[in-house]
C-alpha cells in the first residue's frame, strides 16, 4: 500500500512540476491567450491517455526510456555546472565530496555513536 502512495505522490508531483513550467514558459508568455492552470493540466493530462491509448506498451516503455535519460543528463548538466561556478576541477570536487562528513550514509562506529549521544 505504501508503495503505491508513494508512487501515485511521485506522478502527481512531476505531472505538477512539467505543468507549471509549461504553464510558466509557453502559456504565460501570451498576454492575449490566458490559459488557467487547470486547463493545461486537462490537456498534459488527455495528451498522455491518447498517446498511451494509441500507442500501447511501446510508447510506455520508449516514454521511461527518455525520462530516464533526461534525468541522468540533468543530474549531470547539474553536477557541470556547480562544478564549473565553484572553480575547481572534477577530481578536486570528488575528493571534497568524499571528505565531507555530510556524504556519510553508513557509520559503522557504533560504540562511538552510543558514547556522543550520551553527550546530548
Amino acid at each position: 500500500m505504501f508503495f503505491i502512495i508513494s508512487r501515485i505522490l511521485g506522478a502527481a508531483g512531476r505531472l505538477y512540476l512539467v505543468a507549471g513550467v509549461i504553464q510558466l514558459f509557453v502559456f504565460d508568455q501570451f498576454e492575449t491567450v490566458h490559459v488557467p492552470f487547470w486547463v493545461s493540466v486537462s490537456v498534459i493530462l488527455g495528451l498522455m491517455l491518447l498517446y498511451t491509448y494509441r500507442g500501447g506498451i511501446k510508447t510506455l516503455v520508449w516514454t521511461d526510456t527518455f525520462q530516464s535519460l533526461f534525468l541522468v543528463l540533468g543530474v549531470v548538466l547539474s553536477v557541470v555546472a556547480i562544478i564549473s561556478k565553484l572553480d575547481i576541477s572534477f577530481t578536486e570536487a570528488v575528493s571534497k565530496v568524499t571528505s565531507s562528513e555530510y556524504t556519510e550514509t553508513f557509520f559503522w562506529d557504533w560504540k562511538n555513536q552510543i558514547s556522543s549521544s550520551k553527550n546530548f
